[in-house]
């Protein structure tokens, strides 16, 4: 974009480089040279352009609401979960996930719901729905750079403007009538030292440390309206020595057990003498020098009148007051006194355009942790919370406080805020405003003691070791943060929301980062890996209109109808969520196209063998599993199912029809197998976890993650090794089937390709390239693991299996149903069974002499019965729609097939076994009834219902229902341990 020469005047004027903030990546050489040598180049009382002018004072002190009694919520939470095409979208899950003690907020249903009160089933964030736009074409791109480059937070002698207003406080912000201002008032003064700290002109620390950090997700991007900092500040006993000096080392060192805390892991810090306070940091036993701060917590004991006995202790002045109780310490909460500081501003870039913090504050924000809550007490108001929200859904939430000393949030912390007033000038924002505040930061699960960012601080080998305000670096250059899960973080929010912001109204970044398909554009993610400013940063020309839309907004002082940066009225949000709406089945997100597979699946993740060798887990130690079962029920004829959406594994006693037990497993626990001394079962879930289990003692005994996005497994004969096939990172892994560790990692990116079906026959794996269209052979007895290939096979594989005899290989593709000699890797024959065949596991038997394998489609309502010597099709049957699971063993009287698609999704369809193979039963119990399931003696055949959330029952040769097994959460695929004697594969 280029700028006039009037506005490149006005940068001048303004001294542009100052705050080069959120992109700018560099230090300022121009900005003005501070008057302490102990601060960096930036000078923000020497901004150039002040706010000037008497404030006209606006009365601030009511607690009525006008507009929005549910406040509290935000608007992002009106979001549409749903695109045009009816794809299911989930920013949700950003703010509602699975907590981390002591947050014991469970919200995670609200990413599929909208479990408001029925006051707040209506939006009241009006200026969501306004169409400003003649408003914000009537701000000239000079004028709103000159009012951005304006600082409205110290005036031209460096005094904060809000705080000398504050000393004689006007009677319209004095809410308890006594002259005296009680809430915060503003004392810092953006000046940072190469440390972070703030100092005042004379050189003297403020308190207030800045930190640089991953901005959260969605909203808080300044490519979606604002720029903004964040402040920490620990009270007065942790920035002095134990003879109540003030000691900066020690001062460091408690910020850096508060952020051990926080995180919950070692912080590296300067080497210090762990003499000089006593305290052993680095947990080795003995005081000596540390570098770093270990994390090593044990719950402190308690004698009924003060805790003592500390595994982890603060320094200087805070280590007193802690032995004393008189202040408090344990994860993943701040001790009282904690303060933080943040600024929301306008979106400016210097002149080569790289995005800064503008001078003008659009928000002063500011938090103070006041009193200190043990984990029961925070246990126990959640719980009290939730029995409120059951009891009475409908009762909005009471939030105490006011504008002056501030709204109390429940955990302990208090919230005030400041805003711009008609003029520009900062005010106390009123009870209302601020009541958008407390939702956030007390009522969600993704916070870590009420707080967002200091958990998302960037580690000590970062610019200034991560304590550095945007104005000493920026943006540029920072690479993406990869998660624990292996996920890019920023590249999944985008992923996974479909956009760069909650109300999908970012044009500029939908182009960007998305084909017309909606898909991410692989080299674009390629690029925000290295580099997190191409997705933060607007380009200049969004900057100014979005400073302009905001501007529009404080002329009109209509914050309480939202104060979202919008440029036209959205569409992708609720104005009122009815009843259709609250009924809608939001669950499906996640679930992915095969050109997204294809095109950009690999590059949103990082898992390989470093990550896989990390991950694995030993639960049970060999040598303490029983050599016996330690329960009473028939290890050969136990049902594994899963349930789906729980990440577990319900047991099921196939003689008593009876639940028996769970395991804990991966995501939508997906592939089984099972030793073939039918000792241990193995399962992998769709997440990549994979899990062994004892079905002596039912415990699970060892889990390793082999991958992000999994399916298949299988077990050598010999029982030495496991085989995974990955989807994502597409690779196939093959371990140790004893310990799990990693034998073999078979990378397959190059071929691009999922691998989709995994099967064991005698001294081979077999495994299918889903996209590659090849069968691969792998030889468990080489050492090398040597790998014969057939290609050719098919378009999109799916599901393998075997013939009785091991001599044919059979797996699926789009159009066919390939047949493999096992022996010689050859291609046999491509039957034309019917359309998208998916044989699961296929069913087989022997008839007439004959033997006969079966296979249904998803395409169309048939299973297709076949010779599995000869390759001829001797028959089929039909349903009323699609299928994925046939099942037969030699002990059942019928095949069973289910029906998973419209308009019959809980037709369970019973054939003879003979030709003309007649349809003896339709079944039609249920809601959404898939995967029948025999038990060892193949007497009862298990249906499970998804819908319905349990399993029925019903008798092999009358086909009568036996029994129901209730609460069995989301079942679908049902695993016999009597598959141990079938050859047919997983």
């Amino acid at each position: 974009m280029k700028i006039s020469k009037k506005s490149a005047t006005l940068l001048s004027l303004a001294l542009i480089s100052i705050i080069a903030g959120c992109g700018g990546g560099e230090d300022d050489d121009n900005a003005a040279t501070p008057q302490n040598n102990n601060t960096t180049s930036y000078a923000f009382a020497k901004a150039g352009i002040y706010q000037t002018g008497e404030q006209n004072f606006v009365a601030t002190t009511s607690k009525t609401i006008i507009n929005n009694e549910a406040a509290y919520i935000p608007s992002q939470c009106y979001t549409k979960k749903e695109d045009e095409n009816g794809a299911i979208l989930n920013p949700c899950y950003s703010c509602h996930t699975d907590a981390e003690e002591p947050n014991y907020i469970d919200d995670v249903e609200l990413q599929t719901s909208y479990e408001f009160a029925e006051y707040a089933l209506t939006n009241r964030w009006k200026n969501l729905f306004e169409d400003k736009s003649a408003k914000i074409a009537q701000i000239s791109d000079d004028a709103i750079l000159s009012y951005i480059k304006t600082n409205n937070y110290l005036d031209a002698n460096g005094s904060i403007i809000l705080a000398k207003t504050l000393q004689n406080v006007p009677q319209e912000w004095d809410f308890d009538n006594d002259s005296k201002w009680s809430g915060y008032t503003p004392d810092c003064y953006f000046n940072f030292d190469d440390e972070g700290f703030d100092r005042e002109y004379n050189g003297t620390y403020t308190g207030w440390r800045a930190f640089a950090y991953y901005p959260f997700l969605g909203t808080f991007w300044p490519t979606n309206g604002s720029t903004d900092d964040v402040l920490i500040r620990l009270s007065d006993s942790f920035r002095k020595n134990a003879s109540g000096e003030e000691d900066i080392t020690a001062y460091k060192i408690n910020l850096a057990i508060a952020e051990t805390l926080i995180k919950r892991k070692n912080i590296a810090i300067d080497a210090v003498d762990e003499n000089i306070y006593g305290v052993d940091l680095n947990q080795n036993g003995v005081l000596d020098t540390a570098s770093e701060v270990v994390y090593n917590w044990v719950v402190p004991k308690y004698d009924g009148v003060k805790f003592y006995d500390f595994s982890m202790l603060y320094v200087g002045a805070a280590k007193e007051e802690l032995v004393k109780n008189n202040i408090h310490i344990a994860p993943g909460l701040y001790p009282e006194g904690t303060e933080f500081l943040h600024t929301v501003r306008y979106v400016d870039f210097d002149d080569q355009n790289n995005t800064k913090l503008s001078n003008r504050l659009k928000e002063l924000r500011y938090s103070k942790k006041n009193y200190w809550s043990t984990y029961p007490q925070l246990s126990n108001a959640a719980m009290a919370e939730t029995k409120e929200k059951d009891d009475f859904p409908d009762r909005l939430r009471a939030v105490e406080g006011n504008a002056e000393s501030g709204l109390i949030g429940g955990l302990g912390w208090s919230y005030q805020g400041f805003i711009e007033d008609k003029d520009g000038f900062l005010r106390p924002q009123t009870y209302e405003e601020t009541l958008n505040c407390i939702g956030c930061h007390s009522g969600i699960s993704a916070t870590h003691d009420g707080t967002f960012a200091f958990e998302r601080k960037f580690d000590t080998q970062s610019f200034q070791k991560g304590w550095s305000h945007w104005s000493q670096k920026g943006y540029k250059g920072i690479k993406e943060q990869i998660l624990a899960d292996g996920s890019y973080e920023f590249s999944s929010y985008l992923d996974t929301a479909g956009a760069a912001d909650e109300f999908r109204e970012n044009n500029e970044a939908i182009e960007k980062f998305f084909d017309p398909e909606g898909i991410l554009k692989s080299d674009a993610i390629k690029t925000l890996h290295d580099d997190i400013s191409t997705l933060l940063s607007p380009s200049p020309a969004r900057a100014l209109e979005l400073n302009k839309a905001y501007k529009v907004i404080v002329d009109e002082q209509s914050y309480i109808y939202g104060r979202d940066t919008i440029l036209k009225p959205v569409t992708n949000v609720y104005e009122k969520i009815d009843e259709e709406i609250l009924a809608k089945d939001f669950s499906s997100y996640g679930s992915k196209t095969d050109a997204w597979y294809e095109r950009v699946s690999h590059d949103l993740y990082k898992w390989d063998e470093n990550d896989i060798n990390a991950s694995r887990v030993t639960l049970v130690e060999e040598s303490l599993l029983p050599s016996s079962p330690t329960h009473e029920h028939r290890v050969e004829d136990l049902l594994l199912v899963t349930e789906s959406n729980y990440s577990r594994i319900a047991i099921i006693d196939g003689d008593t029809l009876s639940l028996v037990g769970r395991f804990d497993s991966g995501y939508r626990a997906h592939g089984y197998t099972f030793s073939n001394d039918g000792r241990f079962a193995y399962n992998l879930g769709r997440d990549g976890w994979l899990y062994r289990y004892d079905l002596y003692s039912l415990k699970p005994v060892a889990k390793v993650r082999v991958g992000i996005d999994a399916r298949g497994i299988a077990i050598s004969n010999d029982n030495k090794y496991i085989i995974a096939g990955l989807y994502v990172p597409k690779a196939a892994v093959i371990l140790d089937a004893k310990t799990l560790e990693l034998v073999k990692y078979i990378n397959i990116s190059d071929i691009n390709s999922r691998v989709c079906s995994v099967n064991d026959m005698e001294g081979a794996f077999l495994i299918a390239l889903k996209e590659g269209g090849e069968v691969w052979k792998i030889n468990y007895n080489d050492p090398s693991f040597a790998i014969t290939k057939t290609t050719n096979v098919g378009e999109m594989l799916h599901d393998g299996f075997f013939s009785n005899n091991n001599a044919t290989f059979f797996i699926a593709s789009h159009d066919h149903l390939a047949a493999i000699d096992t022996q010689t890797m050859q291609i046999k024959a491509k039957i034309n069974t019917g359309i998208l065949p998916h044989p699961g596991s296929a069913a087989s038997w022997s008839a007439s002499g004959r033997e006969l394998a079966s296979i249904v489609h998803m395409g169309e309502g048939k299973n297709t019965i076949f010779d599995s010597n000869t390759l001829e099709i001797v028959g089929s049957v039909s349903a009323t729609a699609g299928g994925m699971n046939p099942r037969t063993t030699p002990n059942m009287k019928y095949v069973w097939f289910d029906t998973m698609f419209e308009p019959a999704q809980n037709e369970i369809t019973v054939h003879e076994k003979e030709a003309p193979f007649s349809v003896v039963k339709r079944i039609t119990d249920g809601t959404y009834t898939l995967h029948p399931e025999p038990d060892a003696d193949g007497d009862y055949v298990f249906v499970s219902d998804w819908e319905e959330n349990k399993i029925r029952v019903y008798d092999d040769k009358t086909l009568e229902l036996v029994k129901t097994i209730e609460n069995i959460m989301t079942p679908t695929g049902i695993f016999s341990t009597y598959r141990i004697h079938e050859t047919l594969g997983h």
